[in-house]
């Protein structure tokens, strides 16, 4: 877990990218938008009922908000973070899923979270926002990077699919000293989905004991102080 830990933390970083020998005077991100595709769409719903076999089913049935963290972060094991946002109430359902060869491993946290988060997570319509990738103005090529933020949005029968990339993390190939600050401002509602997201996962390792307090609490102050 500790090594799960410190590799989600070295992606918000930008700790983990090889700089090359470019002038980044010359090089600029750009941010591309572009309403998410029925195909997209079809994706991240397949990706929310893959995980019906790990959890029991009373789990997707409920009303509120569901995000799965994929952080993608090593080629032996995967991690996935589900959490689930309920329509009232004061905390998170916060699951770690982590993919082994011959086994997976689950377990769930019910997390208090302080009120701004989760009236900020509830008010934001995350599912009218269009899908933003960040790209090198002379890579046009370049595709999103991770990690990323699946959504699921439940009322009843009727279920809504969003999809986020983490416009902070490097880009594939090149990294820029700049591309961690150089988000735009009409952008914030996405850096903040992924500082949630990341914030959890020290909860979890906290509830776990695989982290200190003063670590968890150091992480909220960053992110929300």
């Amino acid at each position: 877990m500790v090594k799960i830990l410190i590799s989600i933390f070295s992606f918000l970083l930008v700790a983990g990218c090889s700089f090359r020998n470019l002038d980044h005077s010359q090089e600029k991100v750009f941010f591309e938008e572009y309403d998410i595709t029925t195909d997209e769409k079809s994706k991240v719903e397949q990706r929310m009922y893959s995980y019906n076999q790990f959890f029991d089913d009373s789990f997707f049935k409920r009303n509120g908000i569901f995000f799965v963290y994929d952080t993608e972060s090593d080629v032996v094991s995967r991690e996935d973070y589900i959490y689930f946002v309920a329509e009232d109430g004061n905390s998170i359902d916060a699951c770690y899923l982590e993919h082994l060869p011959g086994k997976n491993v689950v377990e769930c946290k019910k997390i208090d979270v302080p009120q701004n988060i989760l009236s900020k997570l509830r008010n934001v319509d995350f599912l009218s926002k269009p899908i933003v990738v960040a790209k090198l103005n002379r890579k046009n090529n370049i595709g999103p990077t991770y990690p990323k933020i699946f959504i699921m949005k439940k009322r009843e029968t009727e279920r809504n699919f969003a999809l986020f990339y983490n416009l902070r993390s490097c880009l594939k190939t090149v990294c820029l000293k700049n591309d961690y600050n150089d988000v735009p401002k009409q952008y914030e509602d996405y850096v903040f989905l992924f500082e949630v997201a990341n914030y959890l996962t020290y909860e979890i390792g906290f509830h776990e004991g695989r982290v200190t307090e003063s670590v968890r609490d150091s992480i909220y102050k960053a992110y929300f102080e």
